[in-house]
Formats: C-alpha cells, structure tokens, sequence
C-alpha cells in the first residue's frame, strides 16, 4: 500500500465527512432563524401588552373624570339654582381632577320634581380618550310630616275673625293632586288646653278631625328636631339666610329670568310654574322676623320669634323657635305651621288671619328642602 493511500485512512472513531458538516451549519442557522423569530414575537407581544397598558390607564383616566362628573353636581348641590329648576331645564357644569390626569364636562336635567338625570364625558389629560356616563339623582324632601294645620306649645289666643284650618286645600291656582283626609286644626299639649284658658273667642275659629288634638306624648325636642335634624343643621341646608329684622318678601324677576340671590325673594305662590314659581326656598332667619305684608313659598325657619302683617302670603311649611304674633288683616298661610315657643310666651292670631293645612304646599317645601341623594338601584349606566 502506497503511503498516499495509507494518509486517507482514519481511525473509526475520527471519521467524518463533508455531507455531515453541512447539515449542522443548516441546523444552527435554522435554530437561529427560529431564536430570531421567538425574540421578535416576544418584542411584539411586548409593544402590544404596553401599548395596551397604556390604553388602559388612559381609559381609567377617562373613566375617573366622568365618575367624578356624574357625582360633581351632588357634592357640590345648589339648592338655589337646582331646586328651583323648572321640569327639563338643564344646567351646565365642568371640572378636573386634583391630580390633573383628566377633565369633564356635563349636564343636570331635572325630569320631574324629584328626579334628575346627570350625564357627563371624561376626557383624559392630552389625549382625545373619552367615556360618558350617567346617574339618576333624587331630591330627598325635609322629613316634616305635620300633624296638625298649626302645632304649638304655651298660651295661644286666635281672634274672632281668624280661621285655622285642618281640611286638606291647595293653595289657590296650584294644580295638586286630591286632597289628603283632614287634620286636626290645632295640636297642642294637655297643660296647655287647660292652663291658659280657652284659645278662640268664637269656637268656629278652629276647623278639623277634630279641631283639636290634645298629644300629652308631645315633647319640646318634637317641635326642634326633625329626624335628626335641628335648627343649625336646618340653617346648613338654607337657600337664603337672613339676619332677622324687618323684610317685606316677594318674587323678583330680571327678565324672564328669576332672581334667586335676593335675599327677600322667596318665590311666586301666585305662579305656578315657570319664572319664580318653580323657586320654594328654605329661608333661615337668624333672629326674630318681622314681616310685613308681600308673599312667598317654601319653607320659612325662624330662630326667634315671628310677626307677620300687611297682608302676607306664605305657601309651605313654617317653623319657628319662639313665638308666632299676626295682626293685621288678609294674612293667609296655606300648608302647616309649627311652633316650638321655647319660652312659653303668648302666640297669636289676631285680625283676619287664615291658616289652611295643604298637603300639596307641603310637599312642595319639602322637595324645596331637600338634599339629592343617587337612586339605590339602577342610578349608574355607561353612555358610551
């Protein structure tokens, strides 16, 4: 054998071709290609995940501005302009978050006289992301039922020509629904029936089921508190709040527009809708009141004692700490009226002075009254 042949000879455990090396140069790059291929779909899978993050977190944006904007008007509620509001006006209203990551924007409608729809849109800060939703809002009265056309404490004298009355009446031109069955014309407690002597100078002057109601369970915290609610919490809640004095109330319009930052603007009970007829303010006065003729509606909180004369007319419901002194003729008061007379001095109707219960004036002042509250079921819905 030449030694040429002899060179091309290898041991078993060397041998090796050119055929075998081409195969694992393939393999590697197709492992290559494969690493290349995993690593971009991971790249991609991860742009996408971030890009989604992103999205999300500018949707939450969006979303929390409009969360924020559907709750703005009831933490921030205006009695004077939202109670007031005529059945389908609508208000305008907008903010941003403390954080600055969004804004919004929105309506108040009101749909009847308890029920208000809020709808408002988000926006996320710099971008155009935005999402709407809605709430469903209801005004939750003053929680006064009277029991009696005037409720009172101490000594109480009524003139010949006046007339309180416990029959259910709307006050004159208000569309209301039927009457409610009659109330007592006067509840008083069992002292007072008794300790002062008689309280009209002609009986007829008191018309009820029966005229009178004598409640010896009747306390003084009955005629202060108002389930939960005392005269400080009532003054919280005013629309209007006046020092005391002297006042002579009545609508004041500029326009067709109602003026409700007037202090002795208290409404129209001669309009029933529409203007100031719509507007039944809680007027709180910090003091003893004199009024002297004019009108107005809603719910009149006097902490001190209360005069009236000149004719004045009041719709609603009535509330005082002290006493309650008319004179004068023409006075008419329709709705209900409690006297609390923590002192225990005389009240009052002199003159041709008429109290009449009004179911309907009641529940107006009530809902005038009231603080908004979402529905407990079913108030939220996206918009879009």
């Amino acid at each position: 054998m030449s030694c040429a042949s002899k060179a091309r000879v290898q041991s078993p455990g060397n041998y090796t071709t050119e055929g075998e090396r081409g195969i694992a140069i393939m393999l590697v790059m197709i492992a290559m290609v494969i690493v290349a291929g995993l690593t971009t779909a991971a790249l991609f899978l991860g742009i996408g995940e971030e890009r989604t993050g992103r999205g999300y977190i500018r949707y939450q944006h969006a979303f929390s501005a409009a969360e924020a904007g559907i709750f703005y008007p009831i933490s921030n509620w205006n009695q004077t302009t939202y109670n007031a509001m005529s059945v389908d006006d609508s208000v305008a209203f907008a903010g941003r978050l403390a954080d600055g990551t969004g804004s919004f924007s929105g309506t108040l409608r009101r749909l009847n006289r308890t029920l208000y729809l809020v709808t408002a849109e988000g926006m996320e800060a710099g971008s155009r992301i935005r999402h709407s939703l809605g709430l469903i809002v209801r005004l939750h009265p003053l929680a006064l039922i009277p029991r009696a056309a005037l409720v009172t404490r101490g000594p109480l004298s009524i003139g010949p020509s006046s007339l309180v009355d416990g029959y259910d009446q709307p006050p004159s031109g208000w569309d209301c629904p039927a009457a409610d069955p009659p109330l007592s014309a006067l509840l008083i407690q069992p002292s007072d029936s008794t300790a002062y002597g008689p309280i009209c100078a002609d009986p007829p002057c008191l018309r009820g089921d029966p005229p009178i109601l004598i409640d010896s369970s009747m306390t003084l915290p009955d005629l202060t508190m108002f389930n939960g609610l005392g005269f400080d919490d009532l003054r919280n809640l005013a629309s209007v709040l006046i020092s005391g004095g002297v006042i002579h109330p009545g609508p004041r319009l500029e326009g067709e527009t109602c003026v409700t930052a007037a202090a002795d603007n208290w409404g129209d009970p001669y309009v029933t809708e529409g203007t100031c007829g719509d507007y039944m303010p809680l007027v709180y006065s910090a003091g003893n009141l004199d009024v002297t003729g004019g009108r107005g509606q809603g719910t009149l909180v006097v902490d001190g004692d209360l005069t009236i004369g000149g004719g004045f007319h009041f719709a609603g419901l009535v509330i005082v700490r002290g006493t309650f002194v008319s004179r004068g003729t023409g006075n008419q008061l329709a709705g209900a009226i409690v006297v609390a007379n923590t002192e225990l001095k005389r009240s009052s109707l002199a003159g041709a002075t008429t109290v009449r219960y009004s179911s309907c004036a009641v529940r107006r002042a009530q809902i005038g009254a009231g603080a908004p509250q979402a529905l407990r079921q079913r108030s939220w819905f996206q918009a879009y």
